[in-house]
């Protein structure tokens, strides 16, 4: 399910990460995320190149995060939204540094908010 984004405001969801594996790849693995890990998002077209916000720092410390299991509570403020003017198809492209680079590219839909 695509997560949505309504433009100028932010954007608040709980993403679970996960690896996957050659005996599960169907099913993938939770892993820990070093506390000292930099976890960056940020808001692409569909082409996942065409960058449309800048990029969010994620912390450990966000209610319902749990970088133990993987799971991150993503958080892009409306600071980062407001100044989108496309709307359909996107991702929210979701980069974890833990001694390598892993890149997640989650799939989102763009709304223009109407309410100022």
């Amino acid at each position: 399910m695509a997560i949505e984004i309504v433009t100028g405001d932010p954007v608040r969801r709980i993403v679970q990460l996960v690896k996957l594996t050659d005996a599960q790849p169907e099913d993938g693995e939770t892993f820990v995320i070093n506390g000292a890990a930099t976890v960056t998002a940020a808001i692409v077209g569909p082409d996942r190149e065409t960058k449309l916000s800048g990029d969010s720092d994620q912390t450990s410390g966000e209610t319902g995060a749990d970088w133990s299991t993987s799971k991150v509570a993503l958080v892009i403020p409306e600071t980062e939204t407001a100044d989108i003017t496309a709307v359909g198809e996107a991702y929210i492209e979701l980069q974890v540094d833990d001694s390598y680079k892993q890149t997640w590219f989650i799939p989102a839909v763009i709304i223009k908010g109407n309410i100022t």
